[in-house]
């Protein structure tokens, strides 16, 4: 028997796209406990974290629920989709050469970098800012 809870969890995207040194801070720790304090007494073994931004708050969100509650990062099993998908409809580039990653932004290009290298692992070089309108 399988029991699903669920929680939306509003404020974590704001929080996420503030920025790096928001990801850990003592008041997403206040958040998340505020949110996460719904699922007490229900024995939960496994949150999924069910919106791209949530993996960003990774560390605050265990900090929160504990060790023993699995966490099942959305993000990543996106991503692995979105390669099979490539790869079954040819467009996953074959040859082992390094591509180019072009990266667009709405935000500032200052604000949006150290969030980019931070998710990425790597230095995010050509970023660019588009106007996305009204």
């Amino acid at each position: 028997k399988v029991t699903v809870h669920q929680k939306s969890c509003p404020l974590f995207v704001p929080l996420a796209e503030e920025g790096v040194e928001w990801w850990e801070d003592e008041i997403t720790i206040m958040v998340a406990k505020r949110y996460f304090s719904f699922f007490d007494n229900t024995g939960i073994d496994t949150l999924i974290l069910g919106c791209t931004h949530y993996p960003l708050l990774k560390n605050s969100i265990r900090q929160t629920i504990g060790n023993d509650v699995c966490l099942v990062d959305s993000a990543y099993i996106t991503a692995k989709q979105t390669k099979i998908m490539l790869e079954k409809s040819g467009l996953l580039k074959k040859s082992s050469s390094k591509g180019i990653l072009e990266i667009y932004t709405s935000d500032s290009i200052e604000r949006f970098m150290p969030m980019c290298n931070a998710i990425l692992g790597m230095d995010c070089l050509n970023i660019n800012k588009c106007d996305v309108g009204e």
